[in-house]
C-alpha cells in the first residue's frame, strides 16, 4: 500500500498491527460511554490501543499483533457480560 503514496504523504508507519472491528447495534449512537467500556476493558488487561476510529455503528481498535488474541478475548468477555445483563433470563 505504501507505493500508492509519496514519502511526504506518509506521516507514520507501523508494522505488526491488527484491527479489531466491533459492530454494534444502532442504539450505540444514542448511548453515552459505550466506547469507553471497550477502552477500559483493554486497559485493565494492559493492552495499548495504537489507534482507534469510530464511525456510526463500527468501532475500530488497532493493537499490536502480539496482543490481538488477548484483546479479542477481553472484548468478547465484555460483550458476553453485557448481553447477559440485557437479555431476559429466560432466553
Amino acid at each position: 500500500m505504501r507505493k500508492n503514496f509519496s514519502k511526504s504523504d506518509i506521516l507514520e508507519e507501523e508494522l505488526n498491527l491488527a484491527a479489531i472491528i466491533i459492530h454494534s447495534p444502532k442504539q450505540i449512537i444514542k448511548t453515552p460511554g459505550c466506547t469507553i467500556l471497550f477502552y477500559n476493558q483493554l486497559l485493565r488487561r494492559g493492552i495499548n490501543i495504537e489507534d482507534t476510529t469510530s464511525c456510526f455503528t463500527d468501532t475500530i481498535l488497532v493493537v499490536y499483533m502480539g496482543k490481538v488474541g488477548n484483546a479479542f478475548m477481553a472484548l468478547t468477555e465484555l460483550i458476553s457480560l453485557y448481553r447477559k445483563k440485557l437479555l431476559p433470563s429466560n432466553q
